[in-house]
């Protein structure tokens, strides 16, 4: 994966299966962060914005209250849940892979 903001790059990272990955960012002003990441498993890849301030799928009150937003890949797609430690319930169906 390889996640970046047009001010910072977080850099390509190797995941394997269990693996975690963590980062954090402040906002800048006036409020038109981006992050955009790229997915590559095998020979399956996607590519999206993960955060963009007005129009993200962690940019409710409730991302602002916890902090976290938490992204699975699996082999059926890529799902995505709020909070640190989301129940396998809580992870919805976002993107196939390509």
């Amino acid at each position: 994966m390889h996640c970046q903001s047009r001010d910072d790059d977080i850099g390509v990272r190797t995941l394997r299966p269990g693996d975690q990955f963590d980062f954090s960012f402040h906002m800048n002003l006036p409020e038109t962060t981006v992050y955009h990441c790229d997915f590559v498993w095998g020979p399956k890849h996607n590519s999206f914005d993960v955060f963009k301030r007005w129009h993200s799928y962690c940019g409710s009150i409730k991302l602002f209250q916890n902090g976290y937003s938490t992204w699975l890949m699996k082999d059926s797609g890529i799902y995505f849940a709020l909070g640190p430690n989301p129940s396998p319930g809580d992870f919805k169906f976002l993107h196939s892979w390509l």
